[in-house]
């Protein structure tokens, strides 16, 4: 199955639920607050949550890749200075996956051309999922909206559809939306929530560790498609601290090479014209 054209092929179902939502609100005061999440919904973009690790891989190679690339491509450099690999690349990948390697190779065999999936979320200004790496990766507003070729969005994290070990198709298709439509998803899920919630608060209820709107790419994700790079003041911090500990000869040789990598992150998103935002 083509995942994008069903995304495609369901939005037009997203879109008649949303209108009705609409439609059905009679009370100015409803109206008012639907406007504002309305307004805060569509200044979306993707965002991507990664370690500080895995972030200055990125930057040193240049693209954002999925797990079974990155397995490839370390087995590839294997073979050329190790003859005989016991571990074989699947299972590779299901060591890093951990208890979510069934339900990710379920999903894909469902969807073609899967492994070349990546995965972000729906961000509208937060610190994302942060459970994933402290680091908030966000994608330029053109490559959002327009320039990614192959993109959709689910209501739920795609490992949430695995059930008895097969993925819940119905649900999940029901449950797709293009980019066009991914507002009108997000405000079907989270509306009712809304009530009473200080809209400073939205951000970090549409796209925080627990749940979120999942953004599933095909393209290529590159690093001049990154816009910024938000952290939060407190992550920031452990960075400082280690460059005081340093500074009075204190830091454990895993924090200075920490803060090697530290220095070089920051140095090459100052370089890329990469904006750091801390929140």
């Amino acid at each position: 199955m083509n995942l994008f054209n069903l995304a495609k092929q369901n939005s037009t179902r997203i879109k008649n639920k949303y209108i009705q939502l609409r439609s059905s609100l009679k009370n100015e005061v409803q109206k008012e607050k639907f406007n504002e999440f309305e307004d805060i919904l569509s200044n979306w973009r993707i965002s991507i949550n990664l370690t500080l690790e895995i972030l200055f891989k990125i930057l040193h190679q240049g693209e954002y890749k999925n797990i079974f690339s990155i397995k490839k491509e370390e087995l590839e450099r294997l073979l050329k200075i190790k003859e005989h690999i016991k571990i074989s690349k699947k299972e590779a990948v299901k060591r890093h996956l951990k208890d979510c390697f069934y339900p990710r190779i379920c999903f894909n065999q469902d969807f073609d051309k899967s492994e070349n999936f990546k995965y972000g979320a729906f961000n509208i200004g937060g610190l994302g999922i942060e459970m994933y790496g402290e680091f908030c990766l966000i994608i330029k507003e053109e490559f959002c909206f327009k320039q990614y070729s192959y993109i959709a969005f689910l209501k739920e994290d795609s490992l949430s559809y695995y059930d008895k070990g097969k993925i819940e198709i119905n649900k999940l298709v029901n449950d797709l939306s293009n980019r066009e439509c991914a507002p009108n998803l997000t405000m079907l899920k989270y509306f009712d929530l809304f009530d009473g919630v200080n809209l400073k608060s939205i951000p970090n209820i549409v796209c925080n560790n627990k749940d979120y709107v999942e953004v599933i790419i095909e393209d290529k994700i590159l690093i001049e498609h990154f816009q910024s790079v938000r952290l939060s003041k407190q992550n920031f911090n452990n960075f400082k601290d280690i460059l005081y500990k340093a500074y009075i000869s204190k830091a454990e040789k895993y924090e200075r090479t920490k803060l090697m990598i530290y220095e070089y992150v920051f140095q090459y998103l100052e370089e890329k014209n990469i904006r750091l935002l801390l929140i």
